[in-house]
Order: C-alpha cells, then structure tokens, then sequence
C-alpha cells in the first residue's frame, strides 16, 4: 500500500484590534508587538497558508506593517470600523469551504 499525502490549506484570521490590546496589557506595554515570523509558521504547522487577513481599526495601520505581512505570506491588512467582529465573521464565512480548519 502507497503512502497518502493530504494536503491541508488553512486562513488565519486575525481580530488585531484585540490581539494588540491583550498584549500590550500583558506586557505593559504599549511598545509590544507579536513577531508573526515566529507565530505565523508555529500556526501552520507545515500545512499551506490560503489567505491571512489581518483585521485593524483603520485609523491606526502600519504600513510598514502591512507591507511585511504582504511580502512574507501575501497577507492583507484590512481597515474595519472599530470592530472586527463582523467584517472577520463574513469572511470567515466565504472562506470556510475553501480550507481546512485548524485542529
């Protein structure tokens, strides 16, 4: 019997309005950020990466920021209105049938 190759494809999502605002208290800092060069590849775990979409209030986006996500994993960062809530819930939504979700 052969061996059987599964290819998994997953999106991260990421709510950056939160995710910024729980390390920074954690940190005490305001300085603090993620190193999503470590995070990104621990969160894939060998499997592909289909679309990573960060999710920030708009008047606050690094472009600096936004260009590194772009060029390391053709990621987006995408201006919401205070919330990410609903803006990442529809996406999820139209992109759950095109990956695998995270075990």
């Amino acid at each position: 019997m052969g061996n059987i190759l599964i290819n998994q494809s997953v999106a991260i999502l990421c709510d950056g309005n939160n995710i910024e605002r729980s390390i920074h208290e954690l940190s005490k800092s305001k300085n603090t950020m993620i190193n999503f060069d470590k995070l990104i590849p621990k969160l894939l775990n060998d499997r592909g990466l289909n679309r990573l979409l960060y999710f920030r209030e708009g008047k606050s986006i690094s472009s600096k920021f936004a260009e590194r996500l772009h060029e390391n994993y053709y990621g987006s960062v995408l201006p919401c209105h205070k919330s990410a809530d609903i803006p990442l819930s529809i996406k999820a939504t139209q992109l759950a049938s095109k990956v695998t979700p995270l075990s």
